[in-house]
């Protein structure tokens, strides 16, 4: 089966891969539509162990500088002409923000009231903020 392996990876619920490989041609794996999807900021490689039980690849796809546009769900396909395997990997990119790390808190106050604010800027993912007080 290994010269009818089709590898290709898809990014959320795109229809065109981004990366497809068909190692038995002997060419390296293809990143395609170059620039999307963050494809600029990937480098992809391989290597084919002969083991007792057959061949075994293993692909990388090294992710340099990710940027939050590149969080999603990946998919990678793997065929032959009589088998198909899909499985399906979450990637999350946080990012912090910029200034102080973490929620800010604001609070301003007179005789009669006492005015707060909590929030976050500038990060990914959105965060979930709970503000609470006992008396």
């Amino acid at each position: 089966e290994f010269h009818q392996l089709d590898i290709k990876w898809y990014r959320n619920t795109e229809e065109e891969p981004f990366l497809q490989w068909v190692p038995s041609l002997g060419r390296q794996p293809q990143l395609v539509g170059v620039g999307k999807h963050g494809t600029n900021r990937m480098k992809v490689g391989y290597r084919t162990i002969n083991t007792t039980r057959g061949y075994k690849i293993d692909q990388l796809i090294v992710m340099e500088k990710p940027t939050i546009y590149m969080s999603g769900n990946y998919h990678c396909r793997v065929s032959t002409f009589f088998k198909e395997i899909l499985r399906t990997l979450s990637m999350t990119v946080f990012d912090p923000g910029v200034g102080p790390v973490g929620p800010i808190l604001h609070y301003s106050s007179t005789p009669d009231q006492v005015d707060v604010s909590c929030g976050a800027e500038n990060v990914f993912p959105k965060p979930s903020l709970t503000l609470s007080w006992s008396e």
